[in-house]
């Protein structure tokens, strides 16, 4: 990227970074979200509107990400679709670290302190999974999910990994 394509509000508070095929990259930062086009960042959805802290994207180049000055505090935007907006009660958007999306058209979202939240679209649902011991003070830094769909977290003692019967390894 071009430094001198970066608008003002660019320049600082980057939050998130993205890109796949469909979207060569993608930032989130306080003053929205913002793609990489034709050697410049232009403004994607929400210029100056909210503060997004998370996004990753979804099977239908759609995008997921979290803001945190709006009690519904979970955004999902599809290309020429209107914006689709979800309120994770008793979340508060700066406490999540990551989110997060998987094959089966969930939502994981990392939490600082709470452990791994799951959200499910098609229901508005979600499962809290409590953190494992592997924090030291920093709580969870880290969600990452590998090529077998399994969803791994990283925190101040090291990693763990949330297997099929919920319990952590």
């Amino acid at each position: 990227a071009n430094p001198n394509s970066l608008p003002n509000s660019l320049t600082n508070n980057v939050v998130a970074t993205f890109s796949n095929e469909y979207y060569p990259a993608i930032v989130a930062n306080n003053s929205g979200i913002w793609k990489y086009i034709n050697n410049q960042f232009q403004s994607l959805i929400l210029n100056g509107s909210y503060n997004a802290t998370t996004i990753t994207n979804d099977e239908s180049n759609g995008l997921w990400f979290t803001m945190s000055n709006t009690s519904d505090n979970l955004v999902h935007y599809r290309p020429n679709m209107p914006l689709v907006f979800y309120q994770l009660n008793n979340v508060n958007a700066l406490d999540i670290v990551d989110i997060q999306y998987t094959n089966d058209g969930k939502l994981w979202l990392a939490l600082r302190e709470d452990g791994l939240l799951q959200f499910d679209p098609n229901t508005n649902t979600t499962n809290l999974y409590p953190m494992p011991q592997i924090n030291n003070g920093t709580g969870i830094t880290a969600l990452t999910i590998d090529a077998n769909n399994r969803l791994w977290i990283g925190g101040g003692k090291g990693i763990a990994q949330l297997k099929t019967d919920n319990t952590w390894q």
